[in-house]
């Protein structure tokens, strides 16, 4: 095979490699910037408007590029550097995110992706219209372009199938990360070596190993990275905490020697006491605190939903936090594609999706999100929510409160944790109920606080409603934290 032919050849593998990264880099942001920024449809479109910009930019510079100057080994060295540049910022990224953090959500997580991603976008948009330029003749440069953006187009096709279902499942975001810039040294290196006499450039591919180097943190019990988080268990004051992501607030702890957590865990073992009933609900269920509790305390069978199983795993190896196994069943799935799918009716449900982080997924906190749960209530059942402590009091709380008002008519709060009946109830119910309940010795105590801070919700106007066309959500916690 001619030398020009393998160097044309390369040249349409540079395009699909190219397109490949691109996809990941663009997924990879997004699991990097959540922990610090979240998931609001504000960060999303940050990410996604400022690739696309950059693409926009690099395809235009690239084609200008290609009709002054016509060099076969220009798109290698810039794929090179493109490589550095990325792995520079794959050490820094964690100080770089951290730092942004303390500005607005909005602000930081633009100023995050334009300076770690925004060049290297530039640079690998770059690279299409350029080797076009390379490869055309008068009489093919419609085919070639065609086959050229193809390419580029299915590598991005197969990048992102690879980063979804393989790559940050199975490996994680750091790992995905540094497979792309590995990936863009080996097709730049290789391409340099065909193209021309730079092959000493080979020997830089010894800097790749250095990366997969990790500092342990000595603060933490145990981390890793799961499909749907990052995950640390910290020991404090002899208690084990798990915390997810941004490490807002824990996620889950162990227990003492009572079975009693000393935290807002506590108040959901109240909830057997409101109705008769033994079947329980956990949305929610994380490294399984609740349900470890409730299933020491009582009689009742528990089904606990929780989307990530590395959560439960955790909970069990780390925290030793184990549930009678007789009397539960934990299923791994979104807790609204749960309730979608079953048909069971529970006596009390649970809800405890909004620890951990500063942010409420705004589909399990609408109008269709409530409705589904009280669809899966039984009529003299009881739902118990851990409301974000620091929206007490605030426009987020009204329109929260107006919400579940549209679905059960009975409110009350003791704290920050929300109680809503199926059925009409009144406070005296709620205390008689209370008073005349015979639990454990330990909770007796706990019991008799509840009594005296819980307060019927009644300025419910139903006219503040999240629902899945309109959650304003993000705005409302954004206004609340001051982001």
């Amino acid at each position: 095979m001619k030398i020009n032919n393998i160097k044309n050849y390369f040249a349409y593998l540079t395009c699909f490699i190219t397109g490949l990264v691109i996809l990941i880099i663009e997924l990879v942001s997004f699991r990097l910037l959540a922990p610090y920024f979240g998931t609001s449809s504000y960060v999303t479109g940050i990410i996604i408007n400022t690739v696309l910009s950059a693409l926009a930019v690099g395809y235009y510079i690239g084609g200008y590029t290609a009709d002054k100057y016509k060099n076969i080994v220009l798109p290698y060295i810039i794929i090179f550097f493109t490589a550095i540049y990325l792995l520079i910022f794959f050490y820094l990224y964690p100080l770089i995110l951290k730092y942004m953090s303390h500005a607005s959500a909005i602000l930081g997580a633009f100023l995050s992706i334009f300076s770690m991603f925004f060049i290297p976008m530039i640079t690998l948009a770059f690279i299409p219209p350029y080797l076009i330029k390379m490869l055309t003749s008068i009489d093919n440069i419609g085919k070639t372009a065609g086959q050229i953006y193809s390419l580029s187009t299915f590598g991005s096709i197969i990048g992102g199938i690879l980063t979804t279902f393989i790559f940050i499942p199975y490996f994680g975001s750091q790992k995905t990360f540094i497979t792309a810039i590995v990936l863009l040294i080996l097709i730049s290196v290789s391409g340099l070596f065909i193209s021309s006499k730079y092959s000493i450039l080979l020997l830089l591919i010894i800097i790749i190993p250095s990366v997969f180097y990790q500092k342990k943190n000595d603060n933490a019990v145990y981390s890793t990275e799961s499909q749907y988080n990052l995950i640390k268990v910290l020991k404090e004051n002899n208690e084990l905490y798990l915390y997810l992501n941004n490490f807002f607030g824990y996620h889950s702890k162990s227990l003492n020697n009572k079975k009693l957590s000393e935290s807002y865990y506590d108040y959901f073992l109240v909830t057997p006491a409101l109705t008769d009933g033994k079947e329980i609900l956990i949305l929610g269920n994380g490294a399984g605190t609740s349900m470890t509790q409730l299933s020491y305390f009582y009689d009742v069978h528990i089904d606990g939903i929780e989307i990530d199983p590395e959560l439960t795993r955790v909970g069990r190896n780390i925290l030793n936090l184990k549930p009678n196994k007789n009397e539960v069943n934990i299923i791994h799935k979104d807790a609204r594609y749960y309730l979608n799918g079953t048909y069971k009716k529970y006596d009390i449900i649970i809800i405890d999706l909004y620890a951990g982080s500063p942010y409420i997924p705004f589909h399990l906190a609408t109008l269709e999100f409530f409705r589904l749960v009280k669809k899966n209530l039984k009529d003299n059942g009881v739902i118990a929510i851990n409301f974000p402590e620091y929206a007490v009091n605030t426009d987020l709380e009204t329109y929260y409160m107006d919400t579940i008002g549209k679905s059960f008519p009975s409110i009350f709060i003791s704290d920050h944790i929300i109680f809503a009946f199926k059925e009409k109830r009144d406070l005296n119910f709620i205390k008689n109920k209370i008073q005349k309940f015979h639990p454990d010795k330990n909770l007796r105590l706990f019991f008799n606080n509840i009594l005296n801070q819980i307060y019927e919700i009644t300025e419910i106007k139903n006219d503040l409603v999240f629902t899945d066309d309109h959650t304003p959500i993000d705005n409302l916690i954004f206004k609340i934290l001051k982001m």
